[in-house]
């Protein structure tokens, strides 16, 4: 006899940039890579355009502009950082389009990145996607270019 969870609550991710899809045990910053933030994924790109992956409210944005916080509707946080091995630069390189208590849907833009300004000895900027409330579920395959209209996973809840 099969039992389903019925409880269980899907929410579809979308990449928040063009790029290649990696998992968090390729990013360079033991933070991420050791899951210690929770489960996700990221994507190394030049490109500066960053859309929104998931839909939900900015919550907050951390003073060096590089990272942001959505609430998801079901109240759950997801934290995007802009730039991993980027973190010495000054906040003027990282320019948000969006404010605290904003609504954001799929696409949308976030931040656009200044990548002339960027640190090229650190090599390709990394932009994480992580989440301790949720567990995220790869729909594609590691190492391959994705755009932002890709949908990449799904994050279920963990609590």
């Amino acid at each position: 006899m099969l039992f389903f969870n019925n409880n269980r609550k899907d929410t579809a991710v979308y990449a928040p940039m063009s790029g290649q899809f990696i998992s968090l045990a390729q990013v360079d910053d033991p933070v991420f890579s050791s899951g210690s933030l929770g489960h996700g994924f990221a994507i190394r790109s030049n490109s500066g355009d960053v859309r929104t992956p998931i839909a939900g409210m900015v919550s907050s944005i951390f003073p060096t502009n590089q990272a942001l916080i959505i609430r998801t509707p079901d109240e759950r946080d997801v934290l995007i950082h802009f730039g991993v091995g980027q973190e010495h630069l000054k906040r003027e390189r990282f320019s948000l389009d969006v404010r605290i208590g904003e609504k954001v849907d799929f696409g949308d833009r976030l931040e656009l990145i200044d990548t002339s300004r960027l640190d090229q000895e650190k090599g390709i900027p990394t932009i994480v996607v992580v989440s301790t409330d949720f567990k995220f579920h790869p729909d594609l395959g590691y190492g391959i270019q994705v755009d932002p209209k890709m949908m990449v996973g799904t994050f279920t809840a963990v609590k």
